[in-house]
């Protein structure tokens, strides 16, 4: 059975996963050509225009966080067996 302090425990740690995922998507999304319209009813967006969505560049960050993602899940199922 969970006691309090473990749903408290397990929410921030679901909170502060969220924000980190947020804040990591908001970012690589303004390394593209097209704006990021952060304040939305402003018309000004950000961008850093270092690629476009569908370069070389954008296959390669994809590539490298699925094998981050294909490590971590392995490194996490070891450490369970």
């Amino acid at each position: 059975m969970m006691s309090g302090t473990h749903i408290v425990i397990g929410a921030a740690a679901a909170l502060l996963a969220f924000a980190v995922g947020y804040g990591s998507h908001l970012a690589l999304d303004m390394l593209n050509y097209r704006p990021l319209l952060l304040f939305y009813p402003w018309k000004k967006g950000f961008s850093l225009k270092l690629c476009y969505a569908r370069s070389p560049a954008n296959s390669a960050v994809f590539a490298g966080g699925l094998a981050a993602l294909a490590i971590i899940a392995v490194v996490y199922a070891v450490k369970l067996t």
